[in-house]
């Protein structure tokens, strides 16, 4: 005798986002507030992978403006379940700057 028994699972990636201690929610504006033309700025961004996979952690930046930079030092990090990234958000005006007010948009995409 032969019985076919199809089977499934799904582990999911599931995270939970700090940005200087403070929990972030999806699509939440996180402001800089007044920036001086050359000078850079720090946030802290921290990870907590609550799944049962390891995570991948990738952040890109959209739209900012010419000069303008923003780095994530745990960009591209692999996040073991029940571990933490922290790393950090850096803002860089440049010295030419004008003045006037800026938005962009970051995505941090988690694959797992």
């Amino acid at each position: 005798l032969y019985y076919s028994m199809p089977m499934s699972a799904t582990v999911s990636a599931t995270v939970e986002i700090y940005v200087d201690g403070e929990k972030w929610s999806n699509n939440t504006e996180i402001c800089w507030g007044n920036v001086t033309a050359g000078e850079s700025y720090n946030k802290t961004l921290s990870i907590r992978n609550l799944g049962g996979c390891n995570v991948t952690v990738t952040f890109t930046v959209e739209n900012l403006p010419t000069g303008w930079t923003l780095t994530f030092t745990g960009n591209n990090t692999v996040v073991q379940p029940s571990a933490w990234l922290n790393g950090t958000l850096t803002l860089t005006v440049p010295a030419d700057a004008t003045s006037g007010e800026y938005a962009w948009n970051c995505q941090l995409q988690i694959t797992g």
